[in-house]
């Protein structure tokens, strides 16, 4: 095995393992700080009082979406909102974890495919 092959699998796994351990303890602080009224997407005024909402919440929002853009605008608007809610409070700690460990397995894997390339060669 080559002296180049050698030093990028140890950084790899070396890089594998701080991704791993930083994404963890990064995931576990957000879920124990985050709180649930992050998951507010926005506020409705009715009669002089603030109401939170989540996710279009009301069936009237439903309606005018549809209204204006028909059911293929209600699926993307949906889409978007669940894609907005990953990057807010809990479902952050599950994304970043969830990163985390793909970004480390991908380290790994490079890694072992660097060992299997070196060992195919013949020595010389």
């Amino acid at each position: 095995m080559s002296r180049k092959h050698w030093t990028m699998q140890i950084f790899l796994r070396r890089l594998g393992v701080f991704i791993l351990c930083v994404g963890l303890v990064a995931a576990c602080l957000i879920y124990w700080s985050a709180d649930e009224a992050s998951r507010v997407t926005g506020y409705s005024i009715v009669g002089g009082q603030a109401y939170a909402s989540i996710d279009m919440a009301s069936k009237s929002d439903r309606y005018e979406v549809q209204r204006y853009g028909g059911t293929s605008a209600v699926i993307v608007h949906n889409f978007n909102n669940w894609l907005f809610s990953l990057w807010h409070g809990k479902r952050l700690a599950f994304t970043l974890g969830v990163m985390a460990i793909l970004l480390a397995y991908a380290c790994f894997w490079i890694a072992n495919e660097l060992d299997e390339q070196s060992n195919d060669q013949p020595p010389g």
